[in-house]
């Protein structure tokens, strides 16, 4: 489920950041709160705290469109600790 899950986070921010897409932006946000209750519940704290991490690039993303590299490397951390 979760790497499921993480494929459609990344097709998500891929249309968010690339595109512009206000919708693509808060779906990626949806998926990655999802992908967040999951690591809560495995208690994998560290990866629940990138996808945090995480949010927090995709909001400030969609406000100034300025955090595309942060946004990626962020996403590539989590993907790397959360094991997708």
């Amino acid at each position: 489920m979760a790497a499921d899950g993480a494929a459609g986070l990344r097709a998500w921010i891929d249309r968010c950041v690339d595109l512009v897409d206000e919708q693509s932006c808060g779906s990626a946000l949806q998926q990655s709160h999802r992908l967040k209750q999951l690591a809560e519940k495995q208690e994998n704290y560290q990866c629940y705290t990138l996808i945090l991490a995480l949010e927090s690039h995709l909001i400030m993303h969609s406000l100034d469109r300025n955090h595309r590299p942060e946004t990626l490397a962020a996403l590539g951390e989590a993907a790397r600790v959360c094991r997708w």
